[in-house]
């Protein structure tokens, strides 16, 4: 079966790797739609400069785990609700002349109509899934190879249809295909209380309480980014007023409104463009950003006191699989699926890349608990927002986003010597999505690169390392040794004393 899945995968990469499907916007709009921001090759977060890719000689990765957000779809029934009751106010108003938006920016609305869906991936989002298994497989041949991959994902239709295309294209199937035909993913489990990839556990996490000028709490019924809302949104609906006479909207009809851009150009596809996208202003798109930012933060991130135990189960689940020892039960985690080696495999006999899909509220908490990507200060309802803030959800949780935590096994001898001489040795193959890499094509060929028939040695050192959608992210962990700055490699043992939080029960 290995040897079919790499003639099939080196056939649909005879061609040269694929690009992830991009919005055909200007950076300035598609980098600021917040989590629904299609996937794109992140550089660097913040003022942290970029981190190679390459490893140190004598290191390989010998395990893969990947957390992986459902690729674009539609509006979810909520969203459609409020942005058909924004429409209907304008459409309303321009019932009394229609000439009015012939010289205004919505001229478009004469004959446009929203695109008829909900919930549901789009084909741009299938794409996604697909193209991302497909560069996951040519990113670690070698372990797909020899190793095979798990895929867990929640049941939710959109989650568990892109971990199939992520399947099909990790497998070298060809695209499009009959949705029908996709094979499912290993371990399906339904929304709840017991599901580390959609905990409902912490429901508080959805109502944390806003913060005035000087961070102190004030009522919960008051939305921490809607304070920012309230600063950027009052010009634009002024704006929108002025060329339609009797139109009155909301500041969060212009968030709703703004929503159509990403939406329908993802619906649209790659080559097309939603001219919504042209009503806003490029310093709107970023404050718009901001908006999400503000959101995912403080209420399923850093500034929510809950969200952090709400992703503990799922890293619980990844200390288990890094160290091959049962899985800790507490916070979400699902006690008869975890305790199931069929269910959830743990080494030496599991496979050695592990996917699981989810959604960006969930990867969100879990980014928190893994104590990633965490600003000194924080974010800020009043503004402005800081250009070096390492919270931007259109990096961390877009459309696809895709974690990837790399367990990484060093020899002591070669990745010494490679920080003696301060040169850094290139393996055989890279670690990165969308770039050229060697690949030959020939089974044997591949099979002999697969990093897990190296037997670990008195002198092996073992790492980590976490990649965000292509970019090595900067490992602060105390303890992390050497290769922390200059390859983002965080020692094992160091790595796994930080997570403490989780391991203690998220308390």
């Amino acid at each position: 079966m290995a040897l079919v899945a790499t003639a099939l995968l080196a056939d649909a990469l005879r061609d040269g790797p694929p690009a992830m499907p991009a919005y055909n916007l200007p950076p300035g709009i598609a980098r600021n739609l917040g989590p629904y921001s299609a996937r794109y090759s992140v550089e660097h977060f913040g003022n942290y400069p970029s981190i190679t890719h390459e490893l140190p000689g004598g290191c390989q990765v010998t395990q893969v785990n990947i957390l992986h957000r459902h690729g674009a779809r539609f509006p979810v029934t909520g969203q459609t609700k409020d942005i058909k009751a924004a429409l209907d106010k304008i459409y309303e108003a321009v019932s009394k002349d229609p000439e009015v938006l012939r010289d205004t920016p919505l001229n478009f609305l004469s004959d446009w109509k929203l695109p008829d869906g909900s919930n549901a991936l789009v084909d741009f989002g299938r794409k996604s899934g697909y193209t991302s298994g497909l560069l996951t497989a040519k990113t670690y041949q070698s372990l797909a190879v020899g190793g095979g991959i798990f895929i867990r994902a929640t049941n939710i239709d959109r989650v568990m249809e892109t971990s199939r295309w992520f399947r099909h294209g990790f497998n070298g199937g060809p695209y499009p295909t009959e949705r029908r035909s996709l094979e499912m993913p290993d371990v399906v489990i339904p929304v709840g209380a017991n599901n580390t990839l959609s905990c409902k556990i912490f429901q508080a996490s959805e109502m944390v309480g806003d913060r005035d000028k000087d961070m102190t709490p004030v009522p919960q019924s008051v939305h921490v980014a809607d304070r920012w809302l309230a600063i950027y949104a009052p010009p634009i609906v002024a704006r929108l007023q002025s060329y339609i006479p009797g139109l009155t909207l909301t500041n969060n009809d212009v968030r709703y409104l703004m929503l159509l851009c990403g939406f329908e150009t993802a619906y649209l596809g790659e080559e097309n463009i939603s001219q919504w996208c042209a009503v806003f202003k490029k310093e709107e798109w970023a404050k718009n950003e901001y908006w999400y930012d503000l959101d995912k933060y403080w209420r399923r991130g850093y500034g929510s006191p809950v969200a952090h135990a709400s992703g503990s189960g799922w890293v619980n689940e990844l200390v288990a699989r890094l160290t091959g020892s049962p899985v800790r039960m507490s916070g979400c985690v699902n006690n008869t699926l975890d305790s199931n080696r069929a269910t959830f495999p743990l080494p030496p006999t599991a496979p050695l890349i592990f996917a699981d899909f989810s959604s960006d509220n969930n990867i969100a908490s879990i980014m928190s608990a893994l104590g990633i990507l965490q600003d000194t200060i924080p974010l800020s309802p009043l503004g402005p927002p800081l250009a070096d803030r390492l919270w931007v959800v259109s990096k961390l949780v877009p459309f696809a986003t895709k974690l990837v935590v790399e367990k990484i096994s060093c020899d002591a001898t070669g990745h010494e010597q490679d920080l003696s001489e301060q040169e850094q040795v290139r393996p055989p193959w890279r670690h990165i999505d969308g770039h050229d890499l060697v690949f030959d094509d020939t089974e044997e060929s591949i099979l002999s690169k697969s990093a897990s028939t190296k037997p670990f040695t008195s002198n092996t050192t073992l790492y980590i390392r976490i990649i965000l959608n292509d970019a090595v992210v900067p490992v602060l962990f105390d303890g992390c040794g050497d290769l922390a700055s200059s390859n983002g490699m965080c020692d094992l043992d160091a790595f796994l004393r930080a997570q403490g939080f989780s391991n203690n029960g998220g308390d």
